[in-house]
């Protein structure tokens, strides 16, 4: 039998271990030095999440295609996407 939850812990220590979680910790947008120029996972106040662009005018906004979210407090980077042939 395949104990999912053990493998899910292994990969996490592994992760840990090798300071993935580093790159995963969130950054307050008070800390902001330059803007991304990529699109982030902006969060507010109330744990709302967005995938966008953070812009500021006067306060943050994070806007995507089809949402806005005004006064993001913090924001991470995305990821790379997935790509086969990375894992063959």
């Amino acid at each position: 039998m395949i104990d999912v939850g053990a493998d899910l812990q292994r990969a996490y220590d592994d992760g840990y271990a090798h300071g993935i979680t580093d790159a995963m910790k969130w950054i307050p947008c008070s800390e902001i030095v330059d803007i991304p120029d990529h699109e982030v996972l902006a969060c507010d106040k109330y744990g709302e999440m967005i995938i966008g662009y953070l812009v500021y005018d006067e306060q943050w906004i994070c806007e995507s295609e089809t949402q806005f979210m005004y006064d993001p407090i913090a924001w991470l980077p995305l990821p790379e996407p997935y790509r086969e042939d990375d894992y063959e």
